[in-house]
């Protein structure tokens, strides 16, 4: 499908196909400016992204539009030094290179030099679909329209929510010899539903994927189901009691207090839970944690990471014992040696926010696994309908009693160096011998993280991936009740 996109401030990019052209060359020119200035090493991450959106409101159409965003950021090595800066118009090529120069002299990072040429890259599975990539705005409101039916078959009211597709590419070049190009795509969508019955209630669901167009109807379904099931008050226990934290509400916890622990830099500088505790038990002994960045399907899925160093799989707990950190080039060159003297190098964590940050340190992919099998490929499920036969407030087998909790807010609130939390769960659904019989609005939970992981788990079987709420991070986990929590 063509096409007319504008290409900031550069005139027009005349289709899909001509984005990876057209971020080559702006990655070639802005090289060849770095290379003509006697830099001792330089590294362009050309990137850009189509977004296609159509959003909802009050059950119908609000607007649907679609953009282009790109930029170049450029990474110097000069005398030492490390600077970074970057630009969104071809024309501020040599002006962008001399603002990392100039800013390479107040960052010294001595011995340091960029990532060397990858060699042969793995395979990566189930991250692009041209049929997404070609879908148009005419080719979203029908399914926005099929979410909003979705809804109000329940007897609800779509309130607001949207779908939208995503395309978006990058070419990372190096004086070093790295030449990476790499594209992906994502397809999604969900709604905030509202639900009136004697109480008002509302109910929220979204479902997403790098390739798999989700079942919109489903989408709507759910979220309207979940909004009717909230007005049937009943109230439940408190102080301390099973808790089931779905995938959503559980990865903001560990987004804030569990991710963060595990970068190197911060752990080796004794800031973390964690820290200086690898070869120790630090969680129950049948839970399984890894960075994955070549997990099929997965938001951060890419056969290197944002430096140009292969991706790989990275153990971080196994059997509840730690086994690791996470490094970028940068952190691995301060650090260069575990306590016990073990050499350190990247992990191939080295990720950007696009092209206005630098490469850090952050997990790409944690599959977040507390059962004794390996979890399902995010690839098959997503060949399944959204529902996958699963009612839309599932309980695990063997939780008999407590709250089964989606969403929380205020994780953000969170104390990611004791793991001490207090959120709210807007809506929190009552469980009696093993299913959901109402809720309750207003529960706080209490707790600390990193006690609850150390505690016995159930693990359901709706494994779901969910990008970080807080950060680039993506998850992969099922709904987990933890103990340890304080109801309030």
């Amino acid at each position: 499908m063509r096409r007319r996109i504008s290409g900031g401030g550069e005139g027009m990019i005349e289709d899909v196909e001509s984005v990876m052209v057209f971020l080559r060359d702006v990655a070639e020119k802005v090289l060849r400016a770095g290379e003509s200035l006697g830099l001792d090493g330089i590294e362009v991450y050309a990137s850009g992204g189509l977004d296609v959106g159509c959003e909802i409101e009050n059950g119908s159409i609000k607007k649907a539009e679609k953009s282009f965003n790109w930029g170049f950021g450029v990474r110097v090595l000069k005398e030492g030094g490390v600077g970074f800066a970057y630009a969104t118009r071809k024309k501020d090529t040599e002006r962008c290179v001399r603002e990392a120069m100039r800013l390479s002299r107040i960052n010294p990072l001595e011995g340091y030099s960029l990532p060397p040429e990858p060699g042969r890259l793995p395979d990566v599975k189930g991250v692009f679909s041209g049929d997404v990539a070609a879908m148009d705005v005419e080719d979203l409101v029908p399914m926005a329209l099929d979410t909003v039916r979705g809804v109000e078959s329940t007897g609800s009211t779509a309130l607001e929510g949207g779908v939208g597709t995503s395309f978006w590419a990058y070419v990372l070049l190096s004086s070093a010899g790295v030449d990476v190009s790499f594209a992906g795509t994502e397809i999604g969508g969900g709604v905030f539903s509202t639900h009136k019955n004697g109480d008002v209630s509302t109910g929220f669901h979204y479902e997403s994927s790098c390739t798999v167009t989700p079942d919109f109807f489903e989408v709507g379904k759910k979220a309207g189901e979940m909004a009717v099931m909230g007005t049937r008050r009943v109230r439940g226990e408190k102080g301390v009691v099973p808790v089931a934290l779905g995938p959503d509400a559980l990865s903001s916890l560990l987004g804030i207090i569990f991710s963060p622990s595990l970068v190197g830099k911060k752990a080796l500088r004794g800031e973390t839970y964690y820290s200086n505790r690898v070869g120790e038990v630090v969680a129950w002994d049948g839970l399984n944690v890894y960075d994955d960045p070549l997990l099929p399907g997965g938001l951060n899925t890419s056969p290197t990471d944002d430096e140009g160093v292969p991706s790989r799989k990275t153990p971080l707990i196994e059997r509840g014992v730690l086994r690791g950190y996470l490094f970028d080039t940068e952190d691995a060159h301060r650090f260069p040696t575990m306590p016990d003297g073990e050499r350190i190098g990247s992990t191939s964590n080295g990720l950007r926010g696009g092209y206005s940050s630098p490469p850090s340190t952050s997990p790409r992919n944690i599959v977040f696994n507390p059962t004794e099998t390996s979890p399902p490929s995010p690839l098959e499920k997503g060949r399944k309908e959204s529902g996958s036969g699963l009612e839309t407030l599932y309980v695990p087998e063997g939780m008999d009693h407590g709250y089964l909790v989606p969403e929380i807010m205020g994780a953000h609130t969170a104390n990611s160096t004791s793991g001490d939390f207090s959120v709210n769960a807007p809506v929190a659904f009552v469980v009696r011998d093993g299913r959901v019989v109402g809720a309750e609005k207003g529960v706080v939970l209490a707790g600390n993280l990193f006690s609850s992981l150390q505690k016995e788990m159930l693990a359901g079987v709706d494994w779901r991936l969910v990008g970080g709420s807080f950060s680039t991070t993506c998850f992969y986990l099922p709904t987990v009740v933890a103990g340890g929590m304080r109801v309030l």
